[in-house]
Parts: C-alpha cells; structure tokens; sequence
C-alpha cells in the first residue's frame, strides 16, 4: 500500500523544483527521442532522484513509471513521485523483484517510458546492478544515464547519503551517451553493458561535481 504523502510536502517540493536554477547539459538526443514517442529508460543514483521530476518536465514530460521499493521509504517515495505525475510499480532487487521488471516490460511494451535506480533500493551506492541493462534488452530501448548536482545542498546519513538541494540552489543536469543493448543479449554482454552504464554513471557524476569545485 502506498503512504499518504500530505499537501504541505507536496507544495514545499513544487517550491522546492521551481526555486532551483536548472540548467541541463546534453540532453538534445534524450529530448529527441521523448518527442518523437520512442521507449527510453532513465537510470539515476538512488541519492540523486529528487530533482529528476523537474528536470523531466524540463525536457518534454512524456507518461512514465518508475521502480520503486516495497520497503516503507519506498513507499513514501512513490506517493512523491505519484504526486509529480509519475506511476510507481512496486519492486526491487529484495522484494518482488521478478514482479516488478515483468510489469516494467509491460508497461515499455505498451509505449510507456522508465526509470529505475540501478544502485537501489539499499546498495551498494552508486554500483550498477544489471536490472536496467535486461530491461533495455527486453523492450530494445535505450538508457539514457542522468545525473545532477548542485551548488548548496543536504546530503543525509543515509546508506546513498541522499542529495537534498537547497531552495534557489543551481543544480546542473548532465544527461550521459546512452546505452544500446542487443534484444535477446548473453549473459556475457549483459554484465559488459552493465559495466558500461556503470562507467558513464560515474564519469557524468564527476563532471557535474567538477562545475563546483
């Protein structure tokens, strides 16, 4: 069941997305494909989600469902993100994982757009799991890695130390070169397009990090 998440939280996060000064870099290829209604799948750090409705209303706001976990903070997160116009679908790499990918491809197959944390729901940080490299060989789409950082931010005590921006903070988007999986991969490519989403993660992390020192 999914938490109630009260009005005075959803209006401070709207507050919140419209205070920061967004820029985003190399997103033209990601909006491209958005407009013209190609299936893409977005992969984000599990610390670096909370920004990503703004940005994704930046680039084209497109229907879009999001993996989200079972566990109580997952639930919380999935009534956030429900109320910013996304779909949750309840899974993750503990709890009715295999559940969770199927409705995934479901919903791909269907035209709709996905986002998945690679490194969720509980690490290790910033570590790719291979979900989102098998998702992107089932539907034969793309995933486009997306990170951001700013300049004045909260970052919690959290396993991800999840990233809290500042209102009026500049964050910067950077979306990486996306990942094209063959349909119907080996074991062998999976785990190479694994360590590949996993290495342009990391690089796109340092470089937005690198715009503020």
């Amino acid at each position: 069941m999914m938490a109630v998440i009260p009005p005075f939280v959803y209006w401070i996060s709207r507050f919140l997305f419209w205070s920061c000064r967004l820029t985003v870099k190399n997103y033209e290829e990601f909006q491209a494909d958005l407009q013209a209604g190609r299936v893409v799948i977005g992969a984000a750090w599990h610390s670096r989600t909370l920004i990503l409705p703004r940005l994704y209303h930046w680039v084209g706001y497109k229907p879009i469902v999001v993996l989200v976990s079972q566990s109580f903070d997952g639930r919380l997160g999935g009534a956030f993100i429900s109320r910013h116009g996304f779909r949750p679908v309840w899974g993750s790499s503990t709890r009715g994982g295999e559940e969770g990918m199927a409705e995934l491809i479901e919903w791909g197959r269907k035209g709709v757009n996905v986002a998945i944390t690679p490194d969720g729901p509980r690490g290790p940080a910033e570590t790719v799991r291979p979900g989102a490299v098998r998702l992107a060989a089932a539907l034969d789409a793309p995933v486009y890695p997306v990170v951001w950082f700013c300049d004045r931010a909260t970052r919690l005590r959290s396993w991800d130390r999840f990233i809290i921006p500042h209102p009026f903070a500049r964050v910067i988007c950077q979306v990486g070169r996306p990942i094209h999986v063959p349909k119907d991969a080996a074991a062998e490519v999976i785990e190479a397009k694994r360590k590949e989403l996993e290495d342009e993660l990391r690089r796109i992390t340092a470089e937005v990090e690198s715009y503020f020192g």
